[in-house]
């Protein structure tokens, strides 16, 4: 009884971030002129998960995977949150790595954007959510979109972390009480870094199936039905995604 208590109250949570991410990339994207929007999470390793799109066409998204473009893009969360930097612009990354800066770009207006843009947004000193934004009929100018962008992320950030303790951390300690193997323990990790099913076969060497089969273990542990659950519950909880790592 006490599960399913704790399992609607994630669901809620779930609901309640997915409802904000759609209304912030809404108001974002109508007052900063950009016609794709994409709001998300940040997970362990600084990878996004939860995403939340607005105008984002599908085969870019499938692209940017494809192509491993986080590889060069310098406004993944990875860099962006180290640089504990609120708002950025592409122009802003430029002096940073020229090469990797081109290599993007070139992606971007291949399918049609001109620019592009991030806001990473904290809740009590830790990146927790982030907001990718792009143009594609014109560039912006600059000098506006940088004092409306900040603006915007000071006043998304601040109604972000209102509603955060409750929906992005159910009661109890989720996870706390799951006694992992460790080649859970290493799945678990991978899954929290964004990997596939493949993907996580080839890093660790093991069957699709075995894969399959430890995440079924996995899932019935903490009390999840799919991924995404899985993710937000292990991230909800400090004490969860300790226990979560593999050792050594």
């Amino acid at each position: 009884m006490a599960n399913t208590a704790s399992l609607a109250v994630a669901s809620g949570g779930e609901a309640l971030i997915d409802r904000f991410g759609d209304e912030t990339v809404a108001v974002v994207c109508r007052t900063l002129g950009a016609e794709w929007g994409a709001f998300y999470r940040i997970g362990v390793g600084q990878q996004p998960f939860g995403f939340r799109t607005r105008g984002v066409p599908s085969e870019f998204g499938a692209a940017y995977a494809r192509e491993e473009m986080q590889q060069v893009d310098p406004l993944h969360p990875f860099r962006m949150v180290p640089r504990r930097q609120r708002f950025l612009t592409m122009g802003d990354t430029r002096a940073d790595n020229p090469a990797r800066h081109r290599a993007f770009v070139t992606f971007l207006q291949s399918y049609g954007a001109q620019d592009a843009a991030e806001m990473i947004f904290s809740y009590r000193g830790k990146a927790v959510a982030g907001l990718s934004l792009c143009w594609t009929d014109r560039k912006p100018e600059h000098r506006r979109s940088v004092e409306l962008g900040g603006a915007l992320q000071s006043y998304i950030e601040f109604n972000l972390g209102t509603l955060w303790p409750d929906a992005g951390a159910p009661g109890g300690e989720p996870g706390a009480e799951c006694a992992f193997t460790s080649r859970e323990k290493e799945v678990l990790d991978v899954v929290c870094r964004g990997f596939t099913n493949e993907q996580i076969a080839w890093h660790l060497n093991i069957s699709i199936a075995t894969v399959k089969t430890h995440l079924i273990h996995i899932f019935k542990k903490t009390g999840v039905e799919t991924r995404g659950e899985l993710i937000s519950r292990m991230l909800s909880t400090p004490h969860a995604v300790r226990a979560a790592q593999p050792s050594g």
